[in-house]
């Protein structure tokens, strides 16, 4: 267990989720769904994951990445589409600039706010870079 005061109070995904206690790295992590109205200031603002997509020139919104490792960051990811058994994914292609027509993302809706589940991300392709608003995926 850890001692109150190396850890973060935070409950899971929204307000009244389950509370617990986290360490700052864990609340402050691309993809983690601990929730604390705090945050901006706890972690300050929330980088840029750049991800290195192998297996495909084009990354859609309504599809999936599983992540090779354990940080989104800078990360490997395997681009699965919009068909994979969602058991498969760790993560879910939001929105892409594709349906911008080309211009970066600069911000990303996030589907549970105050949480880093939903993180600005540049998709590098063997075709060429891209940017995309991800969301990662927690549970069954």
């Amino acid at each position: 267990m850890r001692s109150q005061k190396s850890c973060v109070p935070v409950s899971y995904k929204l307000p009244d989720g389950p509370g617990l206690c986290e360490s700052k790295a864990d609340v402050c992590a691309l993809g983690s769904p601990m929730y604390t109205p705090d945050i901006e200031t706890i972690c300050g603002a929330a980088p840029v994951a750049h991800i290195y997509v192998q297996n495909t020139d084009l990354v859609e919104a309504g599809g999936c990445l599983s992540l090779e490792g354990t940080a989104w960051v800078t990360g490997t990811a395997s681009y699965l589409g919009a068909g994979a058994p969602g058991y498969q994914c760790h993560a879910f292609v939001d929105r892409t600039d594709l349906e911008t027509g080309g211009v970066p993302l600069t911000v990303c809706q996030e589907y549970y706010p105050n949480t880093r589940q939903t993180f600005l991300a540049e998709l590098t392709t063997p075709a060429g870079t891209m940017t995309a608003c991800l969301t990662a995926h927690h549970g069954a």
